[in-house]
């Protein structure tokens, strides 16, 4: 081993913090083990070290507030401990110890841009866990001894559970509370069915009340893992940024000082329902006042072209099923059926107005089968194409 390396692990702080030649070490070894981005920060989750993979960055201040969160539990709960930001980022956060003291954390951040219904699954957090630990052991840069001690202290339930369970076993119970209850909660959220909402939320709180194996604070950690894939879901159906994020630390610190099982229920299902049913009427409004002109707007700018759903929805900023749902309460049609209207619309301007030739106005129309475009319009106003330009010049 390189001397430099060997002084390295032997003193790897310099005036107080992680040294950069360190911390580029475990990030660098990390990255190759896992695939992850690592940053340092320090204990108010203010970076110092590393940038995150992240669209948002520089980072927001709801950003540092969960890095935060992360830290915090990490001292009570099992390291490294995982949560995730309201811009759908995940989090493990392992805290740094200097001459037995915290005085930062190692956070290792991975973009969740997929299914936002893909959970964790216990063997990989296990696998990604003591990666983390592994390399912060060797280098000297975490204390043990010191975080079973606290967790000793704070929770004497948690830390007998974690000292008799066996090492790197999953957590049966939680994981298919999370495939069976939760993926169902958040596609009841894309329905916009609040009492369908309600009744699926309800269940599964009804589930986390039963898991008697589990200690308070790993039920507050899952209940963190809900709100997080909540707000997350929110944010990518066109929820209001600055409300979901303002949410999610306020309502995260509450379940931090949730002192009973029955306490946490309660709050999530009064939180979560109000926040949803707040989100679903904010979207609603925005929606009739511009969502539907905007996409009117872009159907009238590209008539002469294929217009997919997935394309409107692309463009004004939300999910192609959230569209249709959108588009059929409030203006009671289809996206089939909007698109037709302002194509056959087009054609029959065209056709009281210019003498453009019938495959013209069809193409321009975005038909390019000019005998699908004859049926369609035939279908709508009970006339053929050429026949409804004759009635209309001869009156």
């Amino acid at each position: 081993m390189p001397q430099s390396l060997k002084q390295l692990l032997q003193d790897p702080f310099r005036d107080g913090q992680l040294t950069v030649e360190v911390f580029e070490l475990i990030r660098t070894q990390y990255r190759s083990a896992t695939g992850k981005n690592l940053v340092y920060t320090d204990t108010d989750g203010n970076l110092i070290q590393g940038i995150p993979d992240c669209d948002e960055f520089p980072c927001i201040e709801s950003c540092r507030q969960a890095r935060k969160l992360a830290i915090d539990s990490a001292l009570t709960h099992q390291f490294p401990y995982h949560t995730r930001c309201p811009i759908s980022y995940s989090f493990w956060a392992l805290p740094v110890h200097l001459n037995n003291h915290v005085i930062g954390a190692l956070i290792s951040v991975e973009s969740n841009t997929g299914n936002p219904c893909t959970a964790h699954t216990p063997d990989r957090e296990s696998d990604e866990s003591n990666t983390l630990l592994e390399l912060a052991e060797r280098f000297n840069i975490i204390n043990r001894a010191l975080l079973d001690q606290q967790r000793r202290i704070l929770d004497p339930e948690l830390h007998q559970k974690l000292t008799s369970r066996t090492p790197n076993q999953p957590n049966p119970d939680l994981s298919t509370l999370w495939t069976r209850q939760v993926v169902p909660l958040l596609h009841s959220i894309a329905s916009e069915d609040i009492a369908l909402v309600r009744r699926k939320l309800h269940l599964l709180l009804q589930c986390l009340q039963s898991s008697t194996d589990y200690s308070l604070i790993e039920l507050r950690g899952f209940a963190l893992e809900l709100l997080g894939s909540v707000i997350s879901h929110c944010l990518r159906e066109n929820g209001h940024r600055q409300s979901c994020f303002r949410y999610h630390c306020e309502t995260a610190n509450a379940i931090l000082k949730c002192d009973d099982v029955d306490g946490l229920c309660t709050l999530l299902e009064a939180e979560l329902g109000g926040f949803l049913n707040a989100q679903r009427h904010r979207i609603r409004s925005h929606d009739k006042t511009t969502l539907i002109s905007k996409v009117y707007s872009y159907i009238e700018t590209h008539l002469n072209r294929p217009i997919s759903r997935e394309q409107v929805a692309q463009h004004v900023g939300i999910s192609p099923s959230r569209l249709s749902h959108i588009l059929k309460e409030e203006v009671h049609e289809s996206y089939s059926e909007i698109l037709t209207r302002f194509r056959l619309e087009h054609a029959r301007k065209l056709l009281m107005h210019s003498d453009e030739a019938i495959s013209s106005i069809a193409s321009e129309s975005g038909y390019f089968d000019q005998s699908h475009f004859s049926k369609a319009f035939h279908k709508r106003y009970g006339v053929a194409p050429l026949e409804y330009r004759k009635y209309q010049r001869s009156h």
